[in-house]
């Protein structure tokens, strides 16, 4: 629990700094959506020792989602990347409006469920897989016609899309 008493200890700070993460054209990544974290993810990524891993996911406007190592291992510095997928190359408002809604964990079938927002195709659904960031392909799907006239409504797609289907 946070206290003012621990949080006056030497031992509260900072655990790492975030990674760069990707621009677009020039515009700057925003995480407007909610960090998630996972504890001990078996990490599959090409590059990375394969081994449990404390995990942050973190979603940028930019089109691209990312897995960071939320603590230090012998063989890995807290904050380093996991993993990072591209979902899409061009991100609605030429890189301001990508991804905005905070993703779906299902950690029982290791899918990250991330709503994205294409200039050509609209928003959609991916699934991801938590392990290894790739697309699982025939678990995403676009968000039907009627609600993607008002693309509010399907910002926080990823959630109501779990809900019904899960």
């Amino acid at each position: 629990m946070l206290t003012p008493s621990r949080v006056q200890s030497p031992a509260f700070g900072a655990l790492w700094q975030s990674p760069v993460l990707d621009a677009h054209e020039g515009l700057p990544p925003r995480l407007f959506a909610s960090p998630l974290y996972v504890g001990r993810v078996r990490i599959a990524a090409d590059g990375v020792p394969r081994r449990e891993y404390s995990v942050v996911y973190a979603a940028a406007t930019t089109g691209y989602v990312y897995a960071v190592n939320a603590r230090a291992t012998a063989s890995l510095a807290a904050g380093a990347l996991l993993w990072r997928q591209r979902l899409t190359a061009a991100p609605c408002s030429r890189g301001a409006y990508g991804i905005l809604g905070t993703p779906v964990i299902d950690a029982r079938r290791a899918r990250l469920y991330v709503s994205v927002c294409d200039q050509s195709q609209g928003w959609a659904i991916h699934a991801l897989d938590l392990r290894s960031g790739d697309v699982v392909v025939g678990e995403g799907i676009p968000c039907d016609r009627s609600a993607a006239a008002d693309d509010r409504r399907c910002h926080q797609r990823a959630g109501q899309y779990y809900r019904s289907h899960h």
